[in-house]
């Protein structure tokens, strides 16, 4: 047994964090496959205009790739998405059961790690 769980350890110690996932428990492909942004959802900075009913869960995934995001489902099975980035900036997206957004609130400040005394 320890000759199978030192070189495992090991192993995860040497790859660190990196061999950890950032998005947990979450189904990209809805609806697959999955229809690209028209013009009208991308702004000029190229960032996606997030519009209830008009953008879907998949869509969603590059612009929350550098994001902590774990996935929820109620109980009529509509997914959710909620995402934090490294400043404890939060946002949550809820789809119905195609997976057209919904609902999203975001948090765009942490009160907790506020830089004001």
């Amino acid at each position: 047994m320890k000759n199978i769980l030192i070189p495992a350890l090991l192993s995860l110690t040497i790859t660190g964090c990196g061999a950890l996932q950032k998005h947990h428990g979450i189904n990209w492909h809805s609806p697959s496959p999955c229809p690209a942004p028209t013009a009208e959802q991308v702004d000029s900075s190229g960032r996606l205009s997030i519009q209830k009913g008009t953008v879907y869960k998949c869509q969603i995934q590059p612009y929350v790739s550098n994001m902590a995001c774990v996935g929820i489902t109620d109980a009529d099975h509509a997914d959710g998405v909620l995402c934090q980035n490294g400043e404890g900036a939060s946002i949550l997206f809820l789809f119905d059961q195609n997976g057209a957004l919904k609902k999203h609130i975001s948090n765009p400040t942490n009160p907790k790690r506020s830089s004001q005394p």
